[in-house]
């Protein structure tokens, strides 16, 4: 497929712009702890390292907060509200004049896309951190405010990011976009926060959760919603045998967390099941555990696997999406079919029955990490993602 001339000229581009290297970032997070809100906040910080100005533009939240604590610009606005975000934005970007907008999720896509082409942005990106056009079953779905969406990513920004190949395949076939305007940048991690974890971090949460040293366990970090598959790891902790003891440690918070409780309930596994909620310290966690598992119906990409990767635990989780991009199956971990109790169960009987293999895979899969996954590579080729379309442009 030949790439439209729209998109290889920029066409209302007359003139190199002379804030080239001002990024205006919008992003409708509200809480803390997600992929998304990372992904974010890592570019922020390490595009200022490279040369970049980043305003953030987000609602009142404690995610604002924490970036302005950090350091990052941060202009407030709410983006629910489609008409008053449009005009909010486009009054800040005539007042700015960014060479870059780049977008961040629904809300941020929708309002932030519009006010920059009616702004006449050079260069406007957006970032897509989960499938389009699916529901948290992992089937696909359409509606009327679905399809607007759709139009507005195919014909507005100039160039899509998505975390994972898998997202970027589902990304064409959904948009039926030329195949030079999607682009893979894969997440990174902040290898020095994980390297932060001392043993005095394990042992308030050890303390904190009563967990003993011969005790088994097993972790998941993720919102507590259908999407990430808890009810099935639910099911396959009956299956695991009674004499490991395991107990699994849930993280997060979410709109499912009320329906699990009664879940754990129904299947006699409440005092095996420790919900710590929404917490700033997962990776802690995840760090004083056995097994690191995410058995998601469809995973973008899966950052939490990462971070357990690193910190050398064997992990498990479902053969979906951008997973498979970074676990290599048998070797940094199992890859099992989603929404299959008993294939999590088996998996994680092997791991937590198997010392030696655990730890071989914990070993391969931060060696994996390291070598793959670092934020400072994450940074750097979103900069290259940059440059390369500015110099498509201007060369």
């Amino acid at each position: 497929m030949k790439t439209p001339k729209r998109y290889m000229k920029a066409c209302w581009v007359k003139k190199m712009p002379e804030h080239k290297h001002t990024i205006l970032r919008i992003a409708g997070f509200k809480k803390l702890g997600g992929g998304a809100q990372e992904h974010v906040r890592q570019l922020c910080l390490g595009l200022t390292k490279l040369g970049y100005r980043t305003i953030l533009v987000c609602p009142e939240s404690p995610f604002a907060n924490q970036m302005e604590q950090a350091g990052v610009r941060v202009e407030r606005m709410e983006l629910r509200q489609n008409i008053p975000a449009i005009k909010n934005l486009r009054k800040l970007m005539l007042r700015e004049k960014p060479g870059i907008v780049h977008s961040h999720q629904y809300y941020a896509n929708k309002r932030g896309l519009v006010a920059a082409k009616l702004s006449r942005v050079p260069f406007i990106f957006t970032t897509l951190h989960q499938d389009v056009n699916i529901d948290d079953y992992g089937n696909h779905k359409m509606n009327f405010p679905l399809w607007t969406y759709n139009k507005l990513l195919a014909y507005i920004p100039h160039k899509i990011i998505t975390v994972s190949e898998a997202t970027r395949t589902h990304t064409l076939a959904q948009l039926k976009v030329c195949p030079e305007k999607v682009v893979t940048v894969h997440n990174g991690i902040d290898l020095k926060k994980i390297q932060a974890i001392n043993d005095e971090y394990k042992q308030a949460i050890i303390k904190e959760f009563n967990l003993v040293p011969d005790g088994k366990y097993i972790s998941i970090v993720a919102r507590l919603d259908l999407q990430k598959g808890h009810e099935y790891l639910f099911r396959a902790i009956p299956l695991l045998p009674d004499e490991l003891n395991v107990k699994t440690l849930v993280v997060g918070d979410g709109y499912a967390e009320d329906r699990l409780k009664k879940l754990a309930l129904e299947l006699g596994i409440a005092e095996r099941v420790i919900f710590t909620g929404l917490r700033n310290d997962a990776s802690a966690i995840v760090a004083c555990t056995d097994v690191a598992v995410l058995p998601s119906l469809n995973e973008a990409f899966g950052r939490v696997i990462l971070e357990a990767m690193a910190l050398s635990k064997p992990v498990v989780t479902t053969n979906v999406g951008g997973s498979k991009e970074i676990v290599e199956h048998n070797r940094t971990g199992i890859l099992v079919p989603s929404k299959d109790p008993g294939a999590l169960a088996s998996a994680i009987t092997k791991l937590l029955t198997n010392n030696e293999l655990a730890l071989r895979m914990g070993v391969e899969g931060k060696k994996r990490v390291y070598k793959y996954f670092d934020s400072t590579t994450f940074i750097k080729k979103t900069a290259t993602v940059y440059e390369a379309l500015y110099n498509l442009i201007y060369s």
